[in-house]
């Protein structure tokens, strides 16, 4: 059985996305394949391997990747567990923000004044490039970092 991800991050190298990894979680090794160039794994649960491929694909601002997940046949990890987990490594190479767009620290404390919304934000998101969901984030940003007197202001000036 297997799984197959795409993901986009910000590193452009193996070598940099397997130190990343290293420091969210598992333990990760760069390989080389005669079919598939450098790769990186780790074996998370047993009987379960996760393998990034290399060649990432520039993508807006960062680096598509193409992983999957083969399990073994004796393995006793459900799927939904594996899936769950691959997913909260995956979610943290991205930025980690609260609902309001502050940038979690390494300290896993929001910052107080550094805010991100966008594409960075996929690590807490996943997806967010539509217009509409872009307008939803900036409104929070914006009723969170102005006074509300100030974003009636803005909001009656329109």
């Amino acid at each position: 059985m297997t799984g197959a991800y795409s993901f986009v991050c910000g590193y452009s190298s193996t070598d940099a996305l397997c130190a990343r990894l290293n420091q969210i979680a598992w333990q990760w090794r760069v390989g080389d394949s005669h079919w598939y160039g450098d790769y990186v794994a780790t074996v998370p649960f047993p009987e379960v391997r996760i393998r990034i491929v290399d060649f990432p694909a520039r993508s807006g601002d960062g680096w598509r990747y193409e992983s999957d997940i083969r399990i073994g046949k004796d393995c006793k990890t459900p799927m939904a567990e594996i899936d769950a987990a691959y997913r909260n490594v995956l979610a943290q190479l991205g930025l980690d923000v609260t609902g309001e767009g502050a940038v979690i620290g390494w300290d896993g404390k929001p910052a107080a004044d550094l805010f991100a919304v966008g594409p960075i934000t996929r690590g807490t998101f996943w997806e967010i490039v539509a217009v509409p969901d872009l307008r939803v984030a900036c409104e929070r940003m914006a009723a969170r970092l102005l006074p509300e007197t100030a974003l009636r202001s803005a909001v009656g000036a329109q």
